[in-house]
């Protein structure tokens, strides 16, 4: 691809390779390669004007050589994430077709930042949170932006089975993510199914449990996880099923701490 045009790597979505670059004048210009022959399907060319309509961006603020990371496409719209630190207010994600107009936009809560926003199928998730104020975990129609679903989170939130990356990221079947109380006190594992086959639901951890560990993993019916202790201690492995949150550890415990060696 050639070095002038585009960013250095292209983000591959929807089975295309995507490229981005922004001209002096703050237009953006997105095109669409074929993965395998490195054809040009489509080019999408957003006016400067319209950026700064939708979402008053200043001319240099696409310009970056990780802002790609963070978008999404399927094979009609391109998703543009503005974050705060780049509106200035709250985050906001522009639904650009292939002609380069916006067809919807979405505007999330003031001081938040976007920990995630990534589709699966014809559906969109978004994570907007804060150290400091409560988050929420919203799942969107990607044709037209109409709220299918939201869940509030608290402060502290990390996501544990999803991230920015050049790699392919769609969301996940159920998008897990952890938070904790204000004061700092209760923590929490939260699930958000995205499949209409997956479970939604709000596991409390013990006080005594710290940091949840990235990457927990599903089973054909349970969930497995492990947390951190919050002081010194042992690690603690968690074994949840999906229907109903039992344990499905020997006793029907949901957890397991190692005795020392």
């Amino acid at each position: 691809l050639p070095s002038d045009r585009v960013k250095p790597v292209p983000k591959p979505v929807a089975g295309q390779l995507l490229a981005m670059q922004t001209s002096t004048n703050g237009d953006a210009e997105l095109t669409r390669f074929d993965p395998v022959t490195g054809a040009t399907l489509a080019t999408v060319k957003i006016a400067a004007k319209v950026l700064q309509n939708e979402a008053e961006l200043r001319p240099d603020s696409l310009a970056t050589r990780v802002y790609p990371q963070g978008i999404c496409a399927d094979a009609e719209r391109i998703f543009l994430p503005i974050d705060s630190t780049i509106s200035g207010d709250a985050p906001r994600l522009l639904a650009v077709d292939n002609r380069g107009g916006v067809v919807w936009t979405w505007h999330g809560l003031p001081d938040c930042t976007l920990r995630m926003a990534a589709l699966r199928g014809d559906r969109l998730v978004i994570v907007e949170g804060s150290d400091e104020k409560p988050g929420r975990i919203s799942l969107l129609r990607a044709s037209d932006g109409s709220p299918l679903r939201t869940t509030p989170l608290t402060v502290g939130i990390h996501m544990l089975n999803w991230q920015r990356t050049w790699l392919p990221n769609p969301a996940p079947a159920a998008v897990l993510l952890s938070d904790t109380s204000a004061d700092g006190r209760e923590r929490r594992l939260t699930c958000f199914g995205i499949d209409d086959t997956m479970p939604s639901f709000l596991e409390p951890l013990p006080n005594e449990d710290g940091e949840v560990e990235r990457m927990p993993q599903f089973g054909a019916d349970f969930l497995t996880f492990g947390v951190r202790p919050a002081q010194r201690g042992p690690f603690r492995l968690y074994a949840l099923g999906l229907a109903e949150r039992k344990g499905q550890l020997p006793g029907g415990a949901k957890s397991f701490r190692p005795g020392p060696r």
